[in-house]
């Protein structure tokens, strides 16, 4: 007999540590960029990867309220060429 919902067990996060709580603290601005692909983590190294991540944190600000897509994208390209900019001077 197959298993019922309230009769499956639920995870626990101590016994799986990729199911940790990653939501940003209060005083952090924006996480540690990331990507999570298939189960592994690695560093967000790309030029787009970090216009994504950027435009997704636009976007989250404002609760996804849509109709704003391009300019979340436009902005997060601005400021993420003219900080490689100050970082290589």
């Amino acid at each position: 007999m197959p298993a019922r919902i309230r009769d499956t067990p639920k995870p626990n996060a101590e016994k799986n540590p990729a199911r940790k709580n990653t939501a940003p603290s209060d005083d952090a601005t924006e996480p540690t960029p990331e990507l999570r692909l298939l189960g592994e983590l690695r560093p967000v190294t790309t030029r787009e990867e970090r216009i994504a991540m950027n435009a997704y944190w636009r976007a989250a600000s404002r609760q996804f309220a849509p109709g704003h897509e391009l300019d979340d994208w436009l902005a997060a390209e601005t400021e993420v060429d003219t900080r490689d900019r100050e970082q290589r001077r």
